[in-house]
């Protein structure tokens, strides 16, 4: 679930706030409050409660809005798929980390072609506005993950 809470006191203490959870059945990733909005990045596979099913492949979203204790008038935007069919990152993408480096945005995220949520290769996209990223064209990864356990 996507919640979140604020601190008033430099982040020593958090409020969590009485609107979560914000979204359900994503895993939050990042935010970034960046020109009076906020962008807050999760990853979602369109997990249906009724059929127990995913409806999509695991892909990385961001909420823009300018109140971040409430998404109902959110833009929500697509930003990391994966990739096409036989390529590393082809069954999901996830785990996105925001940062920003001489004028543009990047992201670390993660990427596999079989495992959901473990996925095990990382990678970066980069981005001028945090909403249309485009992926490194690299077929090696930044670093692969350690084993489970590890």
């Amino acid at each position: 679930m996507l919640c979140v809470a604020n601190s008033i006191d430099g982040g020593f203490s958090f409020k969590k706030s009485k609107n979560n959870p914000l979204i359900e059945h994503v895993g939050p990733t990042d935010a970034v409050y960046h020109n009076g909005k906020y962008y807050i990045f999760y990853g979602d596979a369109k997990w249906n409660p009724k059929t127990k099913q995913l409806t999509d492949k695991l892909s990385i979203y961001v909420a823009v809005t300018k109140d971040p204790e409430n998404l109902k008038n959110a833009k929500i935007y697509k930003c990391i798929t994966p990739g096409f069919k036989g390529s590393w990152d082809s069954n999901s993408v996830g785990g996105g980390k925001i940062f920003r480096l001489k004028n543009k945005w990047w992201m670390i995220y993660q990427g596999g072609d079989t495992h959901f949520d473990f996925q095990p290769r990382f990678h970066a996209a980069s981005s001028d506005d945090l909403i249309h990223w485009t992926k490194v064209k690299n077929e090696r990864p930044l670093f692969l993950r350690g084993d489970a356990g590890n």
